[in-house]
């Protein structure tokens, strides 16, 4: 699968997500789930040969 493939599924998840927030704390804390998800699916799919910096990747405090 490449960039252009995986922004695709992500643009049709978007437009299927009918999620009601009341908040702005709200919105903020659901687009970080969001974008970890992403990142969660995107190392997923790396090949082998990337298994360290996937590593590297979750293991940063700024990305939990």
């Amino acid at each position: 699968m490449n960039y252009g493939e995986l922004n695709e599924i992500f643009g049709e998840l978007d437009h299927h997500d009918k999620v009601i927030i009341g908040s702005e704390k709200d919105v903020q804390s659901y687009r970080k789930l969001v974008q970890q998800q992403r990142v969660h699916i995107f190392l997923t799919g790396l090949d082998d040969d990337f298994e360290q910096i996937r590593g590297e990747i979750l293991k940063k405090k700024n990305y939990s």
